[in-house]
Order: structure tokens, then sequence, then C-alpha cells
């Protein structure tokens, strides 16, 4: 994936083809060709899958890549049924090999919510942060394509997805022997700023071409109002994205074990309830710091979404932004490396195809007062 992460997407779907070729059942093959999300599957290509998949000397991890990788095969031929059914499988056999807890994750959303309701103490230095802009999403919402854009721009730097505000908070946590965010309402002024320095410390290779820089994370959205606390003249960037496209998006896509909470499609619900719940509350509670972007206006209104983001963080407008597809920077995002290499897409909304297969996914999301349009 090294190719496409650089805009050779060409020669990586080169290269997995040679592999393919000399190994028509490989695993990594499929699914690094199938990760690269620019390509359609044929029907030759749908049988050797399903060829593949009919080894019994498959390990479970070899057995989720084929059947990801078949799924998006079948939706390219239109059997959109059948994606679903190979996906669920997949999806199942992943599930059982990680660690996801539902309502303990409520549980950590309520918490924030509660803590950061009270307030934060002032800061010493208001100015603080003002290099920083962090992009906070659920995965497959666009959080890639909103970085790309912002790093087109020539004072931003890409960061992509670092993970400095995460270690930081952990290892305050770490030092006060405590859970976050417990030890919120005992920080003092000092103590943010002491975080916020860090913070900037540790990211300072990030500014030594550009002076502001992008932090996405997906793990972020919890951490918004301490990021705040840290960085008062930070921007944060909230993308949103349709609910059920976003839930679907996620179900289709074989992440890390780190992203658990995307086996299971009533899973997926729940975590995007807690997330849209929270993300709305920082809004809430820092409307001139944090900026709700829509996808699906993005997609729609592209150069007046993008001239309202810079106009957010305090950027000039610059054309290069509306090309950003043009841009020559390493993106690491695999899924995402070769889509953000192309123009701006209209058409990835894909639910609809999927018919009664999500009923129970809007019911879920409905129940919790979320339009699913």
């Amino acid at each position: 994936m090294a190719q496409a992460s650089l805009g050779a997407v060409d020669d990586a779907i080169a290269g997995f083809r040679e592999v393919l070729r000399r190994d028509p059942g490989n695993a990594e093959g499929w699914f690094g060709l199938s990760n690269l999300n620019t390509i359609r599957f044929d029907a030759a290509d749908a049988a050797s899958l399903q060829r593949a998949l009919t080894r019994q000397d498959l390990s479970p991890r070899e057995r989720e890549l084929l059947g990801f990788s078949y799924a998006k095969a079948l939706e390219n031929q239109g059997d959109y049924a059948q994606a679903f059914d190979v996906f669920g499988i997949a999806n199942a056999s992943r599930r059982r090999r990680v660690k996801w807890d539902a309502a303990g994750e409520r549980k950590r959303v309520d918490k924030i919510q509660r803590v950061f309701a009270k307030g934060t103490p002032p800061p010493l230095d208001d100015r603080l942060g003002g290099e920083v802009i962090l992009i906070v999403s659920i995965p497959r919402s666009g959080s890639t394509l909103v970085e790309q854009i912002l790093a087109s721009h020539p004072q931003v730097a890409g960061a992509n997805e670092i993970k400095d505000m995460t270690e930081v908070i952990d290892a305050e946590t770490k030092r006060r022997n405590s859970a976050f965010p417990l030890w919120v309402p005992d920080a003092t002024a000092e103590d943010w700023q002491r975080l916020g320095r860090e913070y900037l410390a540790r990211t300072a290779r990030w500014r030594k071409t550009r002076p502001r820089f992008t932090d996405k994370s997906l793990v972020s959205w919890y951490l918004v109002g301490a990021a705040l606390a840290m960085l008062p003249a930070a921007r944060v960037v909230i993308i949103r994205r349709d609910p059920v496209e976003t839930c679907l998006a996620c179900f289709r896509q074989l992440f890390s074990e780190r992203s658990s909470f995307a086996c299971d499609l009533d899973e997926l619900a729940d975590y995007c309830i807690d997330f849209l719940r929270l993300t709305r509350f920082w809004h809430d509670q820092f409307p001139d710091r944090v900026f709700d972007l829509q996808y699906e206006t993005l997609q729609a209104e592209p150069e007046a979404e993008i001239r309202r983001l810079l106009d957010f963080c305090d950027l000039p407008f610059d054309a290069a932004c509306l090309e950003f597809h043009k841009t020559p920077r390493a993106v690491l995002s695999a899924p995402s490396a070769a889509q953000v290499r192309q123009p701006l897409r209209r058409d990835t909304a894909r639910s609809a195809r999927y018919g009664d297969k999500l009923d129970s996914l809007r019911r879920r999301l409905e129940a919790a007062g979320i339009c699913v349009g």
C-alpha cells in the first residue's frame, strides 16, 4: 500500500495483480486490491474469490480478508443481498476475535459529558494552540478527504492520524493514578497549559515548513473538551455523514483490531449514537471553536463549504483546496489513499441498494431520536 499512499495507484494495482497472478488465492493480495476502493472486480475476479474461500486450510484472518474482498466483488456484480450476507459472515468471524463493550462505552460518554458540563478553568494563555486543527469523525465519514483539502493549503501540513493527543492524556491519567475523565475536575489552569505545551512540543515536527497542521484522529472525539482546555486557540472540525451510510461503510470495511465496534450493525448504531450525542455537546459548549461539517453538504456544494471551512480555521481562501486531488503528499489511511487522488465524488451513497437489509439499523437509530432521512 506504500505506492497508493504516495499516489501511485496504478502501480499499486499492478503490484497486487502480479501477486495474484503468481498466487491466485493470496488473501493479502485480494484484500490489498479491494481496499484501494477505486477499482471494480469483474465476474472472473468474483469467481476466483469464491474458489479461494473454499480452501479448508485458511486461517480466520485469511478467511476474513477474502470474505470482505468477495463481498465487494459481489457488489460490483450488483448482488447486494448476497454481498450483505458475506460481509455479515466475515464480520461475525472478526467479532469472535475482538472485544467491544457497547454499554461501557456509553457510560464513558456519559461521564465525559457530565464532567465537562461543569467547565474547566479559564486558560492562562488563550492564544495557545492556534497552530492546531483537530479533525474528528467516525471512520469512513470523510475525514481523510477533509484533511487532504486542508493540507492542500500552503499554510497547513497534513499529519495524518497521529496519536500525540491520546498519548498526552493517557500519560496524565497514569501520572495521576486515575481514569479519564475522573481527574478533570482536579486539573488546574497550570495543568492544562502544561499538557498543551507538551502536545505542541511533541508535534513540532509538523510545523517545520508550514505554520499550521492537522491532527486527524478517529478516537479523539472523546477528547475534544480536554483538547480545548489544553489548546484554547485550536480549532476542531467535526465531520458528520448520514448515519446509515456511515454505519454501512464501516460494516463494509475490515479495520484494525482497535476498531472492534465495527463488526456488528447494532453495535455500530450505538457507537454512532454516542458519537452524535457527545459531538453535539462539544459544539454547544464551544460554538466558536468547533465546526460542524456535513459530508453530504461538502459533496453538494464543495466550494461554498470549503470556503466556510477555511474561514473557520482563519485561513485565506486558496484555490488549491478545490483541487485537493492534485496535492502530492503521503496519505496513510489505506482505504482512502486512492480515493483522495480523485476529484470529489457525489455518488458514494450505497444504503438504498441494500433495501430492507438495513431496516433494523434504521429502527435502532430512529429509536435514539436520530433522523435517518
